[in-house]
């Protein structure tokens, strides 16, 4: 899980090399910059792809403090300590 979420930050921070408007969409509500919106799907290729219903869930419960950092070993050393997603 935590190699997903890594992954899904440097999708959405611009660290990868890849149009991050294939694979999400964002919307900024209340929480962190990188609030994920899920579609609703009835394809089992994309309901158990990367960006599952479930990874949503978890990144857009973590915490500010933890999504909102200038690198992946920061991203990586607060997911580490982050006690709020428990899978």
């Amino acid at each position: 899980m935590s190699r997903d979420l890594t992954e899904m930050y440097k999708i959405l921070t611009g660290q990868e090399n890849t149009d991050r408007s294939k694979f999400f969409s964002s919307y900024n509500l209340q929480g962190h910059d990188y609030k994920l919106y899920k579609f609703r799907s009835c394809l089992n290729v994309r309901k158990f792809f990367f960006s599952s219903q479930h990874i949503a869930d978890v990144w857009n419960s973590l915490p500010y403090n933890v999504v909102n950092v200038e690198s992946v070993n920061n991203f990586n050393s607060r997911l580490d300590k982050c006690k709020e997603w428990s899978i």
